[in-house]
C-alpha cells in the first residue's frame, strides 16, 4: 500500500513585492508533526524569480490558488533567534493595513539590516565536467574557488568571460546556483594596554621620545586603550607592534558591542520631588497591576522627567519586565545612556543607525534569548522583540523625529509604540514639556492620564527671556544677523564663565550663492531650487535630492566673477563667531559635523567636561540635553519655518523654540535663572509671548480654536498622496483624475488639491498632491488600497504615488 505525501501550504512575504504575498510548499523533513503553527513567524529562504530570498511566514494556506506542479518549495529554515512572536507579528500586520504599505516593507524595517530581503548568489561547479575547452576553462576557474564567484546579472563575474556564457552552463547544470546568506556579527575591537608586572623604568633611557609617549599615555589611562584612538593620535602601527614584540605593552581583542554596562560600583539614588514622587507612583502602580495604562508626563523644561522614567524602568526591571527607552534623535543617546546606566543595575541595548549591522544584529538575539531587557534608541528600536514587555517610554513624544518619512513603512514610532503597548499589555509613558497637540487633547478627553511637573527639578527657575526685533535694531554688516543686544549677552556670559548654546536651525554657509553682476543663481538641475553653499570644499548642494557640485568660479551666465553669498548658514554663523571670539572656544554641530561614527559622543562630552564655551548649530543642540552650566540659549533667527505653508508650523516653532530656552538655567544654584534672548523679524507673532513663560496650556488653547474650525488634527486625520513623474501633464492629469474618485467615495471629509508641493519639481520630477482630511472609515482604507494595488491613474504612464498617513509635513 503507497504511502500518502500530504502537502503542506504557507504564505510568505518578501520586501520590495509590493502587497502580494507567495504560496509555498513546506517539504517533509521541515514539517513539524508536533506544533502545526511552528513556522508562523518563522524567516525561510525561498527561491523567487531567478535569486533566492529570505522571507516571513504568515500563515498557512489549505487551497493554494496555483496547482502543486507551478509552485515551489522553500529552501531552507533561518535562525530560530529571528522568528517573530505572535504578538510582534500582529503589530507589523496592524502597521501594514494603517499605514497601507506592503507588509514585506514592514517587515523589512523590523529587523536589522540585512536579515531579510534578497540573498547573495554565489555560482558554483557541479560534478559534470563539460567537453568543450571554452567551458573548460570556465568550469577550472570557478571550481578551484570552493565557495565559488559572487553571482551578478550587471557585471561580469569573471573577467574576460560573458555572463551569458555562464547562464548557459547553469542551464545545462554545468554550474549551479548557491544562495550566500549570512547575516551581520558583531567585530571584536584591538585594545593596548601597558603589560601587567612589566618595570620599564629601567629601558626608559633606551626608548625614543615618541615611544616614551605612548607608554605615557598608555600609563595615565586605567583602562585598555582602542588601537583606532592611538593612531589616530598619531602613533604608527610600527611603533605600538615594536613595543609589543620588546614586551612593554600587549594587544588584546575584545568584543565591540553595542551594549551599555551598568555602573555597578556606585549605582545612583534617584531623589525625587513631590511632584516627581505622585508621578512615579502612579506610572508603578499601573505595572503592578498590569493596567497597560497611558501617561502623559507634561513638564517645564528642566522638570526631571528622566528621573521619572528611571524610578519607573527600576520598578519593571524589578518585577522581571523588560523596558524600551525610544528617543527622536542620536544626539540625544550619549547623555541618556550615561544616566540610565549609571542607575539601572542591568545591561542596555543600545539602537540607532551609528550602531553597526552585526552590532545591532547581536543586540537583536540578545533580546529574543532574554539576555537584555533594557533596549534605548531611535525610532527604530520600535520593532526590537523584548519579551515580557512592561514599560516604554517616549521621550520628547512630539518630536518629528518619530515619522519615517523615506523609505516605505511611513510610521510614526510614537504611534506604533502606542499601539504595541496595547497590545503586549505594557504601560506606557509619553513626555514632554511641549506635548502634540494630539497627545494633550488625548490626556484633556481621559484616554490618558496626565500627570504634571510644574516646576524644575531643585526649585530653579525658567530662563529671563529678552526678544530683539531685527527690523528695529541697528545690526553691523559684517556682523549680520547678530545684533548689539545678541552680542553683548553672548559676551557677558561668557565672560562670566558661563557657556551658551546658540540655535540657528539652517545649515551650510549660505542658503543662496548669487552673481553680483547678472543675478545668476546657482539652481539644482534636478530639483530647481536654490542650492546651499557649502564652503568647506567650495560645493553647492541641494538639500531636497542631494545633489552637489562645485562652486561655480566664473558666471555660467555672465563670465563674471564676483559673488554674493545670501543668506546665512552653520558655517557662516560659525566663522562670524569665530571673528568676535576666537577659534578655540566654539563647536559647531549640525548634520555635516555629526556624520561620523562617534563624532556626536565627541561634541557632547567636550561641551559637557566645559572644554569650549559656545555650543551652536541647529535643532539637534535644542532638544533634551542637561548642560548645567549654560548660561544663555541664544536664537538667530527665531521666524524660520514659522511661514511656511504648513498647519503645524506655529506649534513646531513654538515647540522648538521651548526646547532651546529649556537648555538656560539648569545649575544647582536656583538663584542663576540663566538668559534666552530671541531675534526675531516678528515680535508680535503671539507665539514669543507664550514662549518666554513656556506657557504651552495657552498656546494649546489657542491652537486648538484654529484646528478645530478647519476639522484639523485632533479633529480628524489627514491622509497625503503625493503624485510624481517626469511629465507634468500626466502627473497633474493622475493627481486630478484621483482627486474626483476620492471625492465621490469620501463621505465623512474633504479633498484638498491637487496642488504642487512646496518644491514642484523634486530630483527631474514633477510632483502633486492631494491631502484626504477628515475621519476615515475601514471601509474607505480598504478602498484606498484597492486603488493602489489595481492601479491609479497614470500609472501606465510612469506617474508614482506615495501615500502618507498622518503625515508631519506638509509641503
Amino acid at each position: 500500500m503507497g504511502c500518502l505525501i500530504y502537502f503542506m501550504y504557507i504564505q510568505v512575504a518578501l520586501p520590495g513585492t509590493g502587497y502580494k504575498t507567495y504560496t509555498y510548499i513546506v517539504p517533509e523533513n521541515l514539517q513539524s508533526s508536533k506544533d502545526k503553527s511552528s513556522l508562523i513567524g518563522r524567516l525561510v529562504m525561498v527561491p523567487f524569480r531567478n535569486y533566492s530570498a529570505v522571507g516571513a511566514v504568515l500563515e498557512y494556506t489549505n487551497k493554494p490558488a496555483l496547482p502543486d506542479s507551478r509552485l515551489k518549495k522553500i529552501s531552507g529554515l533561518i535562525d530560530s533567534a529571528y522568528t517573530l512572536p505572535a504578538n510582534h507579528l500582529t503589530l507589523i500586520k496592524w502597521l501594514a493595513d494603517y499605514y497601507i504599505c506592503p507588509i514585506g516593507d514592514v517587515l523589512k524595517a523590523a529587523y536589522p539590516p540585512g536579515v531579510l530581503g534578497r540573498a547573495r548568489m554565489r555560482v558554483c561547479a557541479g560534478d559534470r565536467i563539460p567537453d568543450d575547452s571554452k567551458w573548460q576553462f570556465v568550469y577550472g576557474k570557478i571550481k578551484s574557488h570552493r565557495n565559488g564567484y559572487i553571482y551578478s546579472h550587471a557585471k561580469q563575474i569573471i573577467s574576460g568571460i560573458s555572463n551569458s556564457l555562464i547562464k548557459e552552463m547553469i542551464k545545462t547544470g554545468i554550474l549551479f546556483l548557491s544562495a550566500d546568506y549570512k547575516t551581520s556579527k558583531p567585530k571584536t575591537a584591538a585594545k593596548v594596554s601597558l603589560k601587567a608586572g612589566f618595570d620599564y623604568t629601567s629601558s626608559a633611557s633606551k626608548l625614543t621620545l615618541r615611544r616614551k609617549e605612548l607608554i605615557d599615555v598608555l600609563s595615565s589611562s586605567p583602562e585598555c586603550t582602542a588601537m583606532s584612538k592611538l593612531t589616530a593620535m598619531g602613533f604608527s602601527r610600527s611603533i605600538i607592534d615594536a613595543l609589543t614584540n620588546e614586551g612593554f605593552i600587549e594587544i588584546t581583542r575584545e568584543y565591540d558591542g553595542a551594549i551599555a554596562l551598568p555602573e555597578l560600583q556606585n549605582p545612583e539614588q534617584v531623589k525625587l520631588n513631590t511632584a516627581q514622587q505622585k508621578a512615579a507612583e502612579a506610572i508603578i502602580d499601573s505595572l503592578q497591576n498590569n493596567n497597560g495604562s497611558t501617561f502623559l508626563l507634561y513638564g517645564v523644561t528642566g522638570s526631571g522627567k528622566t528621573q521619572v522614567y528611571i524610578k519607573a524602568a527600576k520598578e519593571a526591571i524589578a518585577a522581571g519586565k523588560s523596558v524600551l527607552i525610544l528617543l527622536p534623535e542620536i544626539s540625544l543617546t550619549p547623555q541618556a545612556i550615561a544616566r540610565f546606566s549609571a542607575s539601572v543595575e542591568c545591561p542596555i541595548g543600545l539602537w540607532h543607525s551609528r550602531i553597526t549591522a552585526g552590532q545591532r544584529a547581536d543586540v537583536y538575539r540578545r533580546v529574543k534569548s532574554g539576555e537584555l531587557k533594557v533596549v534605548l534608541g531611535v525610532r527604530s528600536a520600535v520593532f526590537v522583540p523584548l519579551n515580557n514587555l512592561g514599560l516604554i517610554v517616549i521621550d520628547e513624544e512630539q518630536d518629528d523625529s518619530f515619522k519615517q518619512s523615506e523609505p516605505p513603512p511611513r510610521y510614526n514610532a510614537r504611534d506604533v509604540a502606542l499601539m504595541r503597548a496595547k497590545i503586549e499589555g505594557a504601560t506606557t509613558v509619553l513626555g514632554s514639556a511641549t506635548p502634540s497637540m494630539e497627545s494633550f487633547c488625548n490626556a484633556q478627553a481621559g484616554k490618558y492620564q496626565l500627570l504634571r511637573l510644574p516646576e524644575r527639578y531643585g526649585g530653579g527657575k525658567l530662563p529671563t527671556a529678552y526678544a530683539v526685533d531685527l527690523k528695529n535694531v541697528d545690526v553691523e554688516y559684517k556682523y549680520w544677523p547678530l545684533s548689539e543686544t545678541f552680542i553683548e549677552r553672548l559676551c557677558m556670559n561668557i565672560a562670566d564663565e558661563k557657556q551658551v548654546i546658540i540655535l540657528l536651525n539652517r545649515r551650510g554657509y549660505s542658503s543662496i550663492l548669487m552673481c553680483r553682476a547678472c543675478g545668476y543663481i546657482a539652481l539644482c538641475p534636478n530639483c530647481k531650487v536654490a542650492m546651499t553653499y557649502h564652503k568647506k570644499g567650495r560645493l553647492v548642494r541641494c538639500h531636497f535630492c542631494g545633489y552637489a557640485a562645485s562652486a561655480p568660479e566664473i558666471c555660467p551666465n555672465c563670465k563674471g566673477t564676483s559673488f554674493d553669498y545670501q543668506g546665512i548658514g552653520t558655517q557662516k554663523l560659525e566663522e562670524l563667531l569665530i571673528e568676535l571670539l576666537g577659534e578655540k572656544g566654539i563647536i559647531r554641530m549640525d548634520s555635516d559635523t555629526t556624520a561620523h561614527k562617534g563624532a556626536i559622543e565627541k561634541i557632547i562630552t567636550t561641551f559637557e567636561i566645559g572644554d569650549k564655551p559656545i555650543l551652536m548649530g541647529t535643532k539637534m543642540v535644542a532638544k533634551g540635553h542637561h548642560f548645567p552650566q549654560v548660561g544663555m540659549v541664544g536664537v538667530v533667527l527665531a521666524d524660520a519655518g514659522l511661514h511656511v505653508p504648513d498647519f503645524r508650523a506655529s506649534e513646531k516653532v513654538f515647540q522648538l523654540l521651548v526646547q532651546a530656552a529649556g537648555r538656560a538655567g539648569r545649575t544647582a544654584n536656583s538663584d542663576d535663572r540663566g538668559e534666552f534672548v530671541v531675534q526675531t523679524y516678528d515680535p508680535s507673532s503671539g507665539i514669543l509671548g507664550f514662549i518666554a513663560d513656556q506657557n504651552y496650556e495657552k498656546f494649546y488653547s489657542n491652537e486648538l480654536l484654529f484646528r478645530r474650525e478647519l476639522s484639523y488634527p485632533p479633529f480628524g486625520k489627514i491622509i497625503r498622496l503625493v503624485f510624481s513623474g517626469k511629465d507634468e501633464s500626466f502627473t497633474r492629469w493622475a493627481a486630478k483624475k484621483s482627486a474626483k474618485e476620492f471625492a465621490a467615495n469620501l463621505k465623512t471629509g474633504k479633498v484638498l488639491g491637487p496642488a504642487p508641493t512646496g518644491v514642484f519639481r523634486l530630483g527631474n520630477k514633477y510632483h502633486y498632491q492631494l491631502v484626504l482630511k477628515g475621519r476615515f472609515s475601514a471601509d474607505f482604507k480598504k478602498k484606498l488600497k484597492d486603488f493602489v494595488i489595481s492601479g491609479h491613474p497614470g500609472k501606465d504612464k510612469g506617474v508614482l504615488l506615495k501615500i502618507d498617513v498622518d503625515p508631519r509635513e506638509m509641503t
